[in-house]
């Protein structure tokens, strides 16, 4: 590979040097998974915002993608969906059917409105 990459994370381009100090907060990290990568990855490279906190959530982003291109080897992902919960499915309730009588003209001041009930 040469000096620059054609992948860009965080914000800036990302060079051969960088890929390599990647590789080596992945070979570090402990415990290894792909949050402590993150803010491992973060904190050497200097990936913050405007406050000064790590850019997380694009840095997890770009490693995924980079990683997906066969550049780095992350550690298997641990949880499904990032928070280790079971999705949570949302019952639809409708509202009772009643026939209507008269026009459409007649009917004034019909809404629709979406209720939900949690299925636990």
């Amino acid at each position: 590979m040469g000096g620059q990459i054609t992948e860009r994370l965080c914000g800036r381009a990302l060079s051969e040097a960088d890929v390599e100090a990647i590789r080596r907060e992945i070979r570090l990290a402990d415990p290894a998974n792909r949050a402590e990568i993150a803010r491992r990855v973060c904190r050497t490279l200097g990936w913050s915002n405007a406050r000064g906190e790590p850019k997380l959530m694009s840095a997890r982003v770009g490693l995924l993608r980079l990683h997906r291109a066969g550049l780095i080897e992350l550690p298997a992902a641990t949880k499904g969906n990032g928070n280790a919960r079971p999705l949570k499915q949302v019952a639809k309730v409708w509202p009772e059917e009643r026939a209507l009588g008269g026009s459409v003209e007649q009917l004034t001041g019909l809404r629709l409105s979406e209720q939900h009930r949690s299925s636990t």
